[in-house]
């Protein structure tokens, strides 16, 4: 598999309307390839592989190997105020993979123990819809996490 260069986790309120909330965190993997590789590693996906080799089956569009985690993910109906969050992975040579809808996924291990708090940690990016709306008053805060 390619080298990750850079991840980004997506998150929106679309059962808001016009309040949506659209903010993103992302982290370039260059210069912490540790990190990557134990992100890869010891992330299991729905307690069936690690992530780095749904990953690989994805983009390789291996359907049989990818059907034995998919099939797990469940459709969950989306509630009032309830936040959607996509987890970008993009590596080099431009190719991108989107896992969307992280509720349809458990993602246990350095997903949660040692990448996330890496992740969130820096710098929020509003959606320039939201700036517009806001006049650039966001203060970063709790619900953004």
């Amino acid at each position: 598999m390619k080298k990750v260069q850079r991840i980004t986790i997506k998150h929106s309120n679309p059962s808001l309307g016009p309040h949506n909330k659209k903010r993103s965190y992302t982290i370039d993997m260059n210069d912490r390839e540790e990190l990557a590789a134990d992100l890869l590693t010891n992330t299991t996906v729905n307690g069936v592989m690690s992530l780095g080799e749904y990953l690989a089956a994805k983009l390789t569009k291996d359907t049989e190997v990818c059907q034995v985690v998919d099939v797990i993910a469940e459709d969950t109906e989306l509630g009032h105020g309830s936040t959607i969050s996509d987890l970008v992975f993009e590596f080099e040579g431009g190719i991108s993979f989107t896992l969307h809808d992280l509720r349809k996924y458990n993602l246990q291990g350095s997903y949660r123990d040692t990448f996330l708090p890496v992740l969130i940690a820096q710098p929020v990016q509003i959606d320039s819809d939201e700036l517009d709306k806001h006049k650039g008053t966001h203060k970063p805060g709790a619900d953004d996490i």
